[in-house]
Formats: structure tokens, C-alpha cells, sequence
């Protein structure tokens, strides 16, 4: 579990946990909700890439994940946002912050808010992706990246103590880029003329 060890000069706080519990951080959390119930967080399952766990069973889970998220979208979103404090938010792109990252920003910033690596994983292809590659002969692999889980689950947990302290919170940021489930196939007889302006 992470502890960071910052001194906070104004606090005179040699912790960065006890700095942020003093400040009185102790709400919930939406997604280590699920995942402190879920074998996501299994130590054992972690530690082997969750080979024992089915394909089936996986993929079940982390759709499970991802509808507990979907849901409680609005809530995510309501805990992120505090006029009063000072966030940054991360979008990993596959590199998530390290410990001497964490430690620069506890010294200026309020919250970190970075992008959830395991619901990254839970986005399966539509069925327009599918058919265009059968049709090009590309492989329709499904299989769920089981070590990239493993090292996300592995981080998640490894944050846990400042995510319960509200100093990390982690959002669905992945879910803006995803692409429409089905594209729209749009007509008009005048060639949307109409929708020009007259000007």
C-alpha cells in the first residue's frame, strides 16, 4: 500500500496519509466499492495474472465493472468536483503516475484525478468492428489482456490508502474516446444543403 512520506511544511505533518485523514477526507469511494468486493482485488489472483479465472469468468467481471460504473457515472463526476480545491487530472495513455510524481504534486495540489486502468480494459467491440475484420482477415481477438489487468488491479491497490483519503480519485476518462457502438448511416435528398447556412 502506498505512503508517500511527504512533509508538509504548514502542517508540520511528516505523512502524506495522516496530512490528508487530518483534513477530514474520508467519503467513498464509487469503484473500490466493487472492487474491494471483487475477485479484481484478489492478492493471489493478482499475483498469478488471474490465470486461474476463466475467460468467461473475467470477461463477466469486468463488464460487471463497467455497468457498477456506467451507473454511478454522475456520482464519479459529483467527487471529483470541489470549487474549493486544486486538481489535476491525468489521462495515462498506458504510463500511470509513479510514487516521485505523486510526491511533487501532494506538495500543490488537492486531488489527483486519473484515468481508471481497469476500466480501460472493459470496452468490448462493436459489431461493425467485428465484421470489418472478418472481412479483412484480421484475428476477432477478445481475449482480455490479463497481465495489463494484473499491473492495473496491482497499482489500484497500491493507491488504496490515498484513494479511501480522497487525495486520488479515479474516473472513466476512457470512456469519451470509445467509438459509437453502431455508426449512423445518414440520407437526405437534397445532399443537406438545407442545412447550410443562407448566408
Amino acid at each position: 500500500m502506498l505512503c508517500l512520506g511527504v512533509c508538509k511544511v504548514k502542517k508540520g505533518c511528516a505523512d502524506l496519509n495522516l496530512y490528508i485523514f487530518e483534513r477530514g477526507y474520508l467519503m467513498s469511494n464509487v469503484a473500490f466499492d466493487f472492487l474491494t468486493e471483487s475477485f479484481l482485488f484478489d492478492e493471489k489472483y493478482i499475483e498469478e495474472g488471474f490465470r486461474r479465472v476463466s475467460d468467461q469468468e473475467l470477461f463477466l467481471e469486468l463488464q460487471k465493472y463497467r455497468k457498477h460504473i456506467q451507473e454511478n457515472y454522475i456520482s464519479i463526476i459529483e467527487e471529483t468536483q470541489d470549487e474549493n480545491e486544486l486538481n489535476v487530472t491525468i489521462e495515462s495513455s498506458g504510463k500511470l503516475p509513479d510514487e516521485r510524481l505523486l510526491k511533487q504534486l501532494a506538495l500543490y495540489i488537492d486531488k489527483v484525478i486519473i484515468s481508471d486502468p481497469i476500466f480501460e480494459l472493459t470496452s468490448t467491440k462493436s459489431g461493425i468492428h467485428t465484421q470489418m475484420s472478418n472481412l479483412m482477415g484480421i484475428p476477432d481477438n477478445n481475449e482480455v489482456d490479463r497481465i495489463r489487468l494484473a499491473q492495473s488491479a496491482k497499482y489500484m491497490k497500491w493507491t488504496t490508502s490515498l484513494v479511501v483519503a480522497q487525495f486520488i480519485k479515479y474516473l472513466p476518462i476512457s470512456l469519451i474516446h470509445e467509438p459509437p457502438k453502431d455508426l449512423p448511416i445518414l440520407y437526405s435528398t437534397d445532399n443537406f444543403s438545407s442545412e447550410l447556412s443562407e448566408e
